[in-house]
């Protein structure tokens, strides 16, 4: 198998993982947390992102090591949009 491929092949298992771990996370966060869930309305979801915008430049400015990893999370964030 090419590496590419496997590359890949281990993107789908670690995304899945992580799927998995946050919808395990969640329910105990649901389940266990005395604060509670707080579930944002959409107005919520966009004045948060609209907020946090801008961030990740920030970031690979003071930390370049970082800057594949946030691409990376960016380019998947928008995929799941």
């Amino acid at each position: 198998m090419p590496p590419e491929v496997a590359d890949q092949a281990l993107l789908v298992d670690m995304l899945e993982f992580a799927r998995e771990a946050n919808l395990k996370a969640e329910s105990v966060w649901k389940t266990s947390s005395r604060d509670g869930w707080i579930e944002l309305t959409p107005e919520q979801r966009a004045a948060f992102r609209a907020r946090i915008e801008g961030i990740d430049a920030k970031i690979m400015q003071d930390f370049p090591q970082v800057k594949e990893m946030l691409e990376l999370v960016r380019r998947k964030a928008n995929d799941l949009r």
